[in-house]
């Protein structure tokens, strides 16, 4: 058990240090959501017109949700790709595989570090992207859970 302790801990700390490896997901995650309503215009100065202001709030109302689900599954897969990959590069892979603790403990706590460390985090700052992107208030809840288990998902693909 002390050895998947370590294994998690190491991975947390890597998530949080190794070249912006979860403030880079994060980072991506909230310049996409805040870049919608600028590409649509809901929030440009040009919109002196209401029916046209009305019209790009109705829109963002429309595809905010999704759009905060695709923002998130994109920042996830920019982890997804180095998730073994330092690992195998300062042989500590070799060492994993060798270790007396089972293979699949050792992977599952692997995705649960990268879920408390880029997960979770994405998840909660589904929040307010979705309130930037003119989501329902009673919605925002239940866009924050969906988020926090489909990362979850995501990160259970990634490691198979």
């Amino acid at each position: 058990m002390s050895a998947l302790l370590a294994v998690f801990r190491r991975d947390l700390a890597l998530a949080w240090s190794a070249g912006g490896g979860a403030t880079a997901p994060l980072g991506f995650f909230l310049g996409a959501t805040a870049l919608v309503p600028l590409a649509i215009g809901a929030i440009s100065v040009e919109a002196a017109d209401r029916a046209r202001l009305e019209l790009g709030t109705a829109l963002l109302e429309t595809i905010g949700p999704p759009f905060v689900w695709i923002a998130a599954a994109l920042a996830m897969l920019l982890t997804l790709e180095r998730l073994f990959q330092a690992d195998l590069e300062d042989g500590s892979l070799d060492q994993l595989l060798l270790s007396p603790a089972p293979l699949e403990l050792i992977v599952l706590a692997k995705g649960a570090a990268l879920w408390v460390g880029v997960g979770l985090p994405l998840a909660l700052a589904g929040a307010p992207a979705a309130i930037a992107l003119q989501a329902r208030p009673e919605s925002i809840p239940a866009i924050v859970a969906s988020l926090a288990l489909g990362m979850a998902g995501f990160i259970g693909v990634g490691l198979v």
